[in-house]
């Protein structure tokens, strides 16, 4: 949705304040994300040992750093410009990451990685959650 016709004037105008009354709220999601992420690797150390080189390494040498790196960029005078592309790489890069998580996961806890399959697991319903799809 944009101004168009005789108001297309404003457009830019709306573009600019939106992004003013947003940035803040915007730097703490990324920082709150950022903790919560790291967070869980907690998850990995505990729940998957064997594994936690491949989880801690997509964690912490690649999703982390990355959004460090658009927290980061947030306070540079061009971010305005990239702003939402950035929004969408991070929540898309950290769900990748779930995901790749959840496949080197063992079948018996990666249902820990999947929201919404714990209670299914535990309540001795078949799992049809990603594990299930990718064998």
């Amino acid at each position: 949705m944009t101004f168009y016709g005789p108001h297309a004037h404003l457009e830019e105008k709306f573009f600019d304040h939106y992004y003013k009354s947003v940035l803040g709220i915007t730097r703490l999601s990324l920082v709150a994300g950022l903790i919560l992420y790291a967070a869980f690797g907690i998850l990995d150390a505990l729940m998957l040992p064997g594994v936690k080189d491949k989880t801690w390494f997509v964690r912490y040498a690649l999703i982390c750093p990355f959004i460090s790196s658009i927290i980061l960029l947030s306070y540079h005078k061009s971010y305005k410009k990239y702003w939402q592309l950035s929004l969408i790489l991070v929540i898309f890069s950290a769900g990748v990451g779930i995901i790749y998580m959840i496949t080197v996961a063992p079948p018996s806890v990666g249902y820990l990685y999947e929201e919404g399959q714990g209670n299914q697991q535990q309540a001795g319903r078949k799992n049809t959650g990603i594990k299930g799809c990718l064998g």
